[in-house]
């Protein structure tokens, strides 16, 4: 009898360890959505969509291989955004952070905010020739493409599941 005992008590130390293990993954992931919600972040971040230049050496040049900001402001914008999303990038490459809670929380914002610095991380690459360079936060956008994609068929599946069941029914809706 002893022995069934400890094997429940094992079982449950185990089933509250997973669930400290998710908790720490959730806490952690609203640190960083705490960050993403504050009014000098989402300055920056809409500075960002919202600017237009030709590329990115308009505000950096290189030297020796090495950024060097001709305009301060812009590229501190830039570079605070940027290490953002790297970082989430590191986190869920690490399995620290969920995919579907980063999904539900900031697959938008990665998206276009990728989309719209892609370009110009890559250019910067070549120029300072670190391939490396915010690696994880392209990572991190082609993961979330990825799921969104995948997310999309299955939804557009379920939609045509739906009308074959609701035409089979005689539920079907006259469009």
């Amino acid at each position: 009898m002893q022995a069934v005992g400890i094997i429940v008590g094992i079982v449950i130390a185990l089933l509250q360890l997973r669930d400290l293990g998710k908790t720490r993954k959730a806490d952690l992931l609203m640190e960083l959505y705490a960050t993403y919600r504050t009014k000098d972040f989402n300055r920056d971040y809409m500075e960002i969509l919202h600017h237009s230049w030709k590329d990115v050496f308009d505000w950096i040049e290189v030297r020796d291989g090495w950024p060097i900001a001709k305009n301060l402001q812009m590229a501190s914008i830039w570079l605070s955004v940027l290490l953002y999303f790297e970082g989430v990038g590191v986190l869920l490459n690490r399995k620290m952070i969920d995919i579907a809670l980063v999904d539900d929380l900031l697959s938008s914002e990665i998206l276009l905010l990728w989309e719209k610095m892609g370009p110009a991380v890559k250019a910067l690459r070549v120029r300072t020739n670190l391939p490396q360079l915010y690696e994880h936060f392209e990572h991190l956008y082609e993961k979330m493409k990825r799921r969104d994609q995948e997310l999309s068929g299955q939804q557009r599946e379920s939609s045509e599941h739906r009308k074959e069941i609701e035409t089979d029914c005689g539920l079907a809706h006259a469009d």
